[in-house]
């Protein structure tokens, strides 16, 4: 699955914008239930059974003109070795970005794929800007 993941973002010729050291993403999705937060140099993934902490990284390097696609891969702190791979994709101005286990829709520009060897995590993020 990732590699195939990977292979499109390749074939898509997206660019790719690393967030400036003030800002980052948020991320969540159900079924099952996750949760990315993202600040300064912390990666947080959250789900219904734990926390799991990642170093925060700049995006793979701009493959094109158009912004609308960012790839992150990273790996957890601490001893155990998780690798995490984040793909958000800019949908739209306005676009609704569907968490549909949870039968909510909500206004969003970003959607989500986080990937672990556990799972592959499907939802919507927000750009937050801390300045």
């Amino acid at each position: 699955m990732l590699r195939k993941l990977l292979a499109f973002v390749a074939l898509a010729g997206a660019s790719y914008i690393a967030p400036a050291a003030h800002a980052g993403w948020e991320c969540e999705g159900t079924e099952p239930f996750w949760h990315i937060e993202w600040t300064g140099s912390l990666i947080e993934l959250k789900d219904s059974s734990q926390v799991i902490r990642f170093k925060s990284v700049d995006a793979a390097e701009p493959a094109g003109p158009e912004h609308w696609l960012w790839v992150y891969q990273t790996q957890s702190l601490g001893s155990r070795y998780i690798p995490l791979t984040l793909v958000v994709q800019r949908i739209g101005r306005s676009a609704e970005c569907f968490n549909s286990a949870a039968g909510v829709a909500r206004k969003g520009r970003f959607s989500a794929v986080a990937i672990t060897p556990a799972h592959v995590l499907a939802g919507c993020c927000e750009w937050r800007d801390d300045k």
